[in-house]
């Protein structure tokens, strides 16, 4: 009976705080430091995580200057108990803007993006296993 007691303690009785794990992968480090924002979406099908990240100085490629692009990492998962999921980097934006809009099947994200004077206007078209430029 005892070892009954024992077992039942050992398993179904530990404790459920929190534990605080330090994580050391540098790569995933940086990418989670550069991380702006977050904005989630909904489909009838799936969800989109939508993760703006700051690039390095000087990626914006402009001459005698240290301006930054940004670049979205987008994230796509079935509503499911394991859901299959998608993630994809989108990028090199000088100073975006982006909206979104959602369909039952789709979704399509619009970045605006470039110079005050000289703007650009780029859309996506997101899928569950699929983000392509729509022309």
């Amino acid at each position: 009976m005892n070892l009954l007691v024992s077992l039942f303690i050992f398993f179904f009785a530990q404790s459920n705080d929190p534990v605080v794990k330090r994580i050391e992968d540098k790569v995933l480090i940086e990418a989670l430091r550069a991380i702006e924002n977050q904005n989630r979406y909904e489909t009838q099908n799936f969800s989109i995580s939508i993760l703006k990240r700051s690039n390095s100085p000087g990626s914006a490629g402009i001459p005698e200057g240290h301006e930054i692009s940004h670049s979205y990492y987008v994230v796509i998962s079935e509503f499911d108990e394991y859901p299959e999921t998608s993630l994809f980097n989108v990028g090199g934006f000088y100073n975006p803007k982006m909206s979104i809009s959602e369909n039952d099947d789709f979704a399509t994200i619009t970045v605006e993006f470039g110079a005050y004077n000289n703007r650009i206007t780029k859309k996506y078209k997101i899928e569950l296993h699929a983000l392509t430029e729509e022309r």
